[in-house]
């Protein structure tokens, strides 16, 4: 139990935050495009000797993919870009990200545009996901010292303190959660 927010009030909020952002993603129109559009950018540079992104192609692939979500028209899935994602994903997710999908099925070749769209919503709802769980994890311990500091200056009741402690954090964590989709 994490401030009094239990399995089951986790639960109550309904699926889990990085269902909801997989969810926005699949569901996006701005992203299927910006998928596409790159799938078809890698095709081009490859001067289409294959029929697929190359294992090599996918850094500037993930590259380019930020690139166009971040300066996409105002969609649900750019907002999330934009705000959770700021800098292009590092290699090491990236590489994750892909090792997840290939290991999905498929031997260690090309990406299809299929297998392509499943790389880029693995990889940004990793990063979208990772970064709302940083926002909680600084934002609800910062904001219980302040709170408990408060309760200590003002001699308020531990009790009251207490709770006040986890009213915030619940608030902190449906915040980060509602924002997350």
């Amino acid at each position: 139990m994490l401030f009094g927010w239990t399995k089951i009030e986790k639960k109550k909020m309904g699926i889990s935050p990085s269902k909801r952002v997989e969810r926005t993603l699949e569901t996006s129109p701005e992203f299927s495009a910006a998928c596409a559009a790159v799938f078809d950018r890698c095709l081009d540079l490859s001067n289409h000797s294959s029929a697929g992104v190359r294992p090599y192609q996918i850094v500037d692939a993930a590259d380019l993919l930020h690139a166009s979500l971040t300066s996409a028209a105002d969609g649900r899935a750019a907002r999330l870009v934009r705000r959770w994602v700021p800098a292009p994903p590092g290699r090491d997710r990236i590489d994750s990200a892909f090792r997840r999908v290939r290991s999905g099925g498929g031997g260690p070749g090309d990406l299809d545009a299929e297998g392509f769209r499943a790389f880029a919503t693995e990889l940004f709802k990793g990063e979208v996901s990772a970064a709302a769980w940083r926002a909680v994890i600084v934002g609800v311990p910062a904001g219980a010292a302040v709170i408990a500091g408060g309760g200590v200056a003002a001699r308020a009741a531990p009790g009251i303190v207490r709770t006040a402690v986890e009213v915030y954090a619940v608030v902190v964590a449906s915040a980060v959660y509602v924002l997350s989709g």
